[in-house]
């Protein structure tokens, strides 16, 4: 069971979700506006997720904690928000348009007035509100899209 989101675009509210089967996601992604943004479920279905090769040390393999898939057909956007300090990002198709924002420009990013949950910031990144969120406008960013076929790996690991 995966968790899907009904709707594409976040809105600054908390979504209808539901609790479907990868099977049953699959046959109405491309018709419905649904997101699956979920925990990969411990199943068998976990043997077949390959890791990239500069990975697989046990090292490395051992400290994954958790497993999250993400999967659209297009014109998604998520929430402003901080991930945790170890991330992979794998493009199977299309490609993945990331903010990337350093943490010391937290007091500038309104992360205390959040409206949903913590850690969800209220800035709406497809439409920034510059009179509201007038310390936005001063914060350095990157944006990187990865492609079909890339991956971006922040890994702090403890050997």
């Amino acid at each position: 069971m995966f968790t899907i989101e009904y709707r594409k675009s976040f809105k600054n509210e908390f979504p209808v979700r539901k609790a479907l089967r990868l099977g049953q996601f699959l046959d109405i992604y491309k018709t419905e506006d649904v997101y699956l943004d979920s925990q990969f479920p411990e199943t068998m279905m976990i043997k077949d997720i390959l890791l990239p090769s500069v990975l697989h040390c046990n090292e490395v393999v051992s400290q994954i904690t958790n497993l999250n898939l993400l999967f659209s057909s297009g014109g998604t956007s998520s929430a402003f928000h901080q991930d945790g300090y170890e991330n992979m990002i794998a493009i199977i198709s299309g490609e993945k348009t990331f903010i990337l924002i350093n943490s010391s420009y937290a007091d500038s990013l309104y992360a205390d007035d959040f409206q949903v949950v913590p850690g969800v910031l209220p800035i709406n990144l497809e439409k920034v509100d510059l009179k509201k969120f007038s310390k936005f406008a001063n914060v350095p960013y990157y944006e990187v899209t990865l492609k079909e076929g890339m991956c971006a790996v922040r890994l702090k690991f403890r050997l």
